[in-house]
């Protein structure tokens, strides 16, 4: 792995960080960044391929194919594509890991 991509993914994680951090190609998108408490986000009709998430520091309540998860650090979720999701930071800072895959229009993965 080079420097700058090292550098890159490792940085959000230092206390000061806030600015995420996103790699993307043609099938996959990978996001790493931290939150605050209530900070949300949510899956919209552009990213509804299969999803992977992996909180990495504090806790996060998720709501993924019509049920509800309070994820805390070290677990994590897979989600099912074309499902609704949202990601909330529920403690005072967090961490999360998430994987997409991305699809075309027709739902199928890129």
């Amino acid at each position: 792995m080079s420097d700058r991509i090292r550098s890159q993914v490792s940085s959000p994680l230092a206390a000061n960080a806030q600015a995420p951090v996103a790699l993307e190609g043609d099938a996959l998108r990978v996001a790493l960044r931290n939150f605050r408490q209530g900070e949300r986000i949510e899956g919209g009709l552009d990213c509804l391929g299969e999803e992977v998430g992996v909180v990495l520091e504090g806790a996060f309540e998720v709501s993924a194919a019509g049920e509800h998860y309070h994820l805390v650090a070290g677990e994590g979720i897979v989600i099912p594509p074309e499902e609704a999701r949202s990601w909330v930071c529920a403690s005072e800072t967090g961490a999360l890991y998430r994987v997409m895959v991305k699809q075309d229009h027709e739902g199928l993965p890129a």
